[in-house]
């Protein structure tokens, strides 16, 4: 009789730690509108060159470009662990699939080479489009700083979180359109090349950078219903290079002419090597369970 009330005791209080400690986990679903920008400098860059040597003049130089990035819906999952009535612990995903980042440029440049008495007009336009693909995987600390009790079915609490990670992030890149041309006044060469799509194959490339984000918002605790959360996030995503190439290997697009007794004229689209860097502002809706 004694070893059953003792089993029967243990087993109660197993079952007590049990239950206590998964009303703490809370499954979290994410849902939001997310507004990109990308910082840093240009992917790809138009050049002439030689472009000031001691036997040219440059008469003018015109170099515009231009940057679109799309807004994206995201969604994400989240794992949390109560530690403290206001303090929580969690494992973040969220998916982002995909930016479309299109960029484009326009050169154009008009100089004399002194030593072969001849004048160059050259131009040059391209259509570069990214879509870029991200996947994270973070640490979350949430804080309830204060809540307010409504009733005693809803109480609204004021939250903040920071978060801290990796990004799998996946860029799918492309040259669309090129148009290289040069031209040669006062002497019989002229070229006026084409580039288009299929010369150089969609590039894909995938990196790991670090990723952060700080999120602030409301909780609304339901008695019969689950948690709801709505707020705005932070997102540094990460750094990456789009189409990154060696340095003697940047020139994608070259387009040459031969000229009398001075040095070859060039017109290149480049790579720029640059890190890019791309941040998000978040509208967020999560949904506890």
């Amino acid at each position: 009789m004694i070893c059953c009330i003792l089993l029967l005791t243990n087993t109660i209080s197993a079952q007590s730690y049990r239950d206590d400690w998964t009303s703490r986990l809370s499954f979290v679903i994410d849902y939001g509108l997310s507004f990109p920008t990308i910082k840093g400098g240009n992917s790809f860059t138009i050049s002439s060159f030689p472009s000031h040597p001691q036997d040219q003049i440059v008469f003018s130089e015109r170099q515009s470009s231009r940057q679109d990035l799309s807004n994206l819906g995201y969604y994400g999952l989240e794992l949390t662990y109560a530690l403290q009535p206001k303090i929580s612990l969690g494992l973040v995903m969220q998916r982002r699939n995909s930016y479309a980042y299109n960029s484009s440029m326009q050169f154009s440049q008009e100089k004399e080479v002194i030593s072969n008495n001849l004048l160059l007009s050259a131009t040059g336009v391209f259509m570069q489009n990214t879509k870029i693909s991200s996947t994270s995987l973070s640490l979350l600390a949430a804080f309830k700083l204060f809540k307010i009790d409504i009733d005693r079915a809803t109480v609204i609490s004021f939250e903040t979180g920071i978060g801290i990670g990796l990004s799998f992030i996946k860029l799918d890149s492309q040259i669309s359109n090129v148009l290289l041309t040069m031209h040669l006044k006062n002497d019989t060469t002229s070229q006026d090349n084409t580039f288009g799509p299929g010369l150089i194959a969609p590039e894909i490339t995938r990196t790991t950078p670090f990723t952060w984000q700080l999120s602030t918002g409301f909780q609304f605790q339901f008695e019969n219903f689950p948690n709801m959360s709505i707020g705005f996030k932070l997102v540094d995503i990460g750094h990456f290079i789009i189409m990154e190439r060696p340095e003697n290997m940047r020139d994608l697009f070259l387009l040459t002419s031969a000229t009398t007794n001075a040095e070859d004229q060039n017109l290149a689209l480049s790579t720029t090597n640059q890190k890019r860097h791309l941040v998000t502002k978040d509208i967020y809706i999560k949904f506890h369970f």
